[in-house]
């Protein structure tokens, strides 16, 4: 297990993973800026235990921890099982780690959501591997069970060298707190992540404890009587445990091959399985918020808005472009990420580049406003924290970085890909009306060059609607772009040329 820098959706993004299968699994680490998240599409399935019957939730936290909806899914299954009133939520584990923050949409929300199961019992049931992110999961609940030939641990972080220290401090700290929180040896924990820990088995005044060597010369200066039993893990070395002996350290409660063995531990005895299962909007939710899903929404909003700036009104680049980005914000709402503010910033900024493209000459302040707000908007979707908190969550910089950069890229593709499509839209039949071609021909009813000036007093038919640009079509036959001195033009309507602003066309409906 580790944590590392990698080229993750286009950005160097502090990771905590781990290699398996010669795969490289990254994560990030976060904080919160969203406390709330939408309710989910499908309706839960009714359960009507009996009163003897006890009704027990079972929650499966399986493969790498790196889907923004996974958190989500914990959350709505957490919600029905209180709704159902359970007598315990067991979460059946078995995770080589991935990502443990991001606020709520990785690691931290997952144990979050459980820390909300209150006052519901919760279980952690280890079927093979609670390693690195597992752990954090496993120690947010009351108790762990573990099967024979599971392990956990091995939270390493690495890489991010420059700030090295920031990380393993404020992972560190992390799984001290929830550790302390649910009673587990805190020592142990931490002993997971920060390799630089020497701990021992000691007894004080007669009780167990896991202490550094630095404890154990604080205890013994306060003149307690200090035992020491062995070594539990040495300095350099990073802490990773078989079952045995997590039971054995009073990590595990105990070692159960079934689930059906672990009810009897919180005294139940009659008793009715559920097992959560992700309905088809979890699965949509899990697919449209993926970094890769993500990165291509926006692209092809950016690429339809393009085309829909170009020749507005046609209907099918503007619905393009809406969808798109609908589902880039709506997706990221549902996982507790996107928030109206930045459907709102994203709205200005396109008002913004219209202002700039339809009424305003050249490219100045406006247009570049809107350019910056609408990257900004879309940063902001897919991070839960506004200004990053450098000093109590450094990997935030990290995490704004990868945002701009998955952004940037997708700004600059996008970019290309107009200019390309632009140019190859003359020679396609069904798309050449979308662009006035710079070659007129006069076997298609254009003239060979257009005299601007003389255009001003010709009538014509508004070819496409003017909102306030569009197409017109002379009674020559020739397509213009053209801008209007209203509001709106509706298409087939007749209109005048009453203007001429550099290459610009001015038109009014007659």
């Amino acid at each position: 297990m580790f944590l590392s820098l990698s080229l993750y959706s286009g950005s160097l993004t502090p990771l905590f993973g781990t290699q398996r299968a010669g795969e490289l699994l990254p994560g990030i680490v976060g904080c919160n800026r969203h406390a709330s998240t939408a309710a989910l599409f499908a309706a839960p399935e009714p359960i009507t235990p009996t009163q003897k019957t006890a009704l027990i939730y079972v929650v499966p936290i399986e493969g790498p921890i790196m889907d923004k909806g996974l958190a989500y899914f914990v959350r709505h299954s957490v919600a029905q099982a209180k709704e159902h009133k359970a007598a315990l939520i067991i979460f059946e584990i078995d995770t080589p780690g991935g990502a443990v923050g991001g606020g709520e949409e990785y690691t931290i929300g997952i144990c979050n959501a459980i820390d909300s199961a209150g006052p519901i019992p919760t279980a952690a049931f280890v079927k093979h591997w609670a390693w690195s992110a597992g752990v954090l999961v496993s120690i947010s609940t009351d108790k762990i069970v573990m099967k024979q030939i599971a392990s956990i641990g091995a939270a390493e972080v690495v890489g991010a060298e420059e700030h090295q220290e920031k990380y393993t401090a404020a992972i560190r700290t992390e799984f001290k707190a929830r550790a302390e929180k649910k009673g587990y040896p805190a020592n142990l924990v931490m002993a997971m992540v920060d390799k630089d820990m020497e701990v021992r088995e000691v007894m004080v005044d007669g009780k167990r404890e896991f202490l550094t060597p630095e404890q154990i010369t604080e205890y013994r200066n306060k003149g307690k009587s200090v035992e020491d039993v062995g070594l539990v893990v040495a300095k350099d070395k990073l802490l990773a445990l078989s079952a045995n002996d997590a039971l054995k350290y009073g990590l595990a409660a105990a070692i159960k091959e079934t689930r059906e063995e672990v009810p009897a531990l919180f005294g139940i005895k009659d008793y009715v399985f559920k097992d959560a299962k992700p309905t088809w909007s979890e699965h949509l939710v899990m697919f449209l918020t993926s970094p890769v899903v993500s990165g291509i929404l926006i692209l092809v909003g950016l690429i339809a808005a393009g085309m829909a700036l170009k020749a507005p009104g046609l209907g099918l680049p503007e619905i393009t472009a809406i969808v798109a980005f609908t589902i880039v914000f709506f997706g990221h709402y549902l996982i507790g990420l996107s928030e109206m503010t930045e459907v709102v910033i994203f709205t200005l900024g396109i008002g913004l580049l219209a202002v700039e493209l339809f009424l305003l000459p050249g490219f100045g302040v406006a247009g570049i406003s809107g350019i910056v707000l609408i990257m900004l908007s879309l940063i902001l979707a897919m991070q839960d924290f506004t200004i990053p908190d450098t000093t109590g969550a450094p990997w935030q910089w990290e995490i704004l970085q990868r945002n701009f950069i998955v952004v940037g890229v997708a700004f600059l593709v996008a970019f290309v890909a107009f200019i390309v499509m632009v140019s190859m839209l003359p020679h396609i039949p069904v798309l050449a009306r979308l662009t006035l071609p710079t070659e007129e021909k006069e076997s298609a009813g254009f003239t060979a060059k257009i005299d601007y000036q003389a255009l001003i007093g010709k009538a014509g038919t508004s070819f496409t609607p003017l909102r306030p640009a569009g197409k017109i079509k002379l009674e020559t036959g020739e397509l213009l772009d053209v801008v209007t001195d209203s509001d709106f033009i509706g298409k087939d309507e007749q209109v005048r040329i009453n203007q001429i602003e550099g290459n610009r066309i001015v038109v009014t409906k007659v």
